[in-house]
């Protein structure tokens, strides 16, 4: 059985263990990732890097423990990568080209609560594993100033699947009509595997996350 699937699995596993006191949510929002993401191809040329934004989107299960600590899993769809470029002798750049993976992440992450008024400020930190589902090459043709989009073979340019990371973020959140909560966060992911498999290359993701969201108790009490 392939990786993503044991992902999943373990995502309804999760789930299943909810009751009546816990929450369903969708997150949305943008990722900004800073991962040097360079293949084979990219491994001879000396190229300056800048950050890449992508949209996410994600669901969590919320497993509240006491008033003041609960359990989150999440599962979200996500990319990571860089813009490269070159950089000319006069300090002018010019676009060459970006690298994109996209992501299958599952995260489990104990969640700290803080009640003021009527909002909770929260923190969160746990681990995340992810799958790469598939990836891309944006590449400016200098010759006839255009870009081509090249679906890349992962195995085939050097770039392991798998991916093990950090998860650390802070957030605010509102219970609304009928129990409904609204929240507003940003999460920081740092890979702790080298992606490369390349064997001069170190390639570790890196990424902000920017969202807000809107969870549902799971049932009646």
């Amino acid at each position: 059985m392939k990786l993503h699937c044991h992902l999943l699995c373990f995502f309804l596993l999760f789930v299943s263990g909810l009751n009546a006191q816990d929450y369903i949510g969708l997150r949305g929002g943008g990722n900004i990732s800073n991962t040097p993401l360079r293949i084979q191809s990219d491994s001879t040329t000396i190229l300056d890097q800048k950050t890449l934004s992508f949209f996410l989107v994600g669901i969590d299960f919320e497993k509240v423990l006491n008033k003041n600590f609960s359990l989150i899993s999440g599962l979200d769809l996500s990319k990571e990568g860089s813009i490269l470029v070159k950089r000319y002798n006069d300090g002018s750049d010019i676009f060459y080209h970006s690298n994109e993976i996209r992501y299958l992440k599952l995260s489990v992450l104990p969640k700290f609560n803080v009640h003021i008024i009527d909002y909770t400020l929260y923190g969160i930190v746990g681990p995340s594993f992810s799958y790469a589902l598939d990836g891309q090459s944006s590449i400016y043709d200098e010759n006839n100033f255009e870009n081509r989009i090249v679906d890349l073979d992962l195995e085939e340019v050097g770039i392991k699947r798998f991916d093990l990371g950090l998860i650390g973020g802070v957030g605010i959140e509102k219970v609304v009509a009928k129990n409904v909560k609204v929240s507003l966060g940003i999460r920081y992911y740092l890979g702790l595997v080298n992606i490369s498999e390349i064997q001069e290359l170190d390639v570790f993701n890196e990424s902000m996350s920017v969202f807000i969201g809107a969870a549902l108790p799971f049932g009646k009490k």
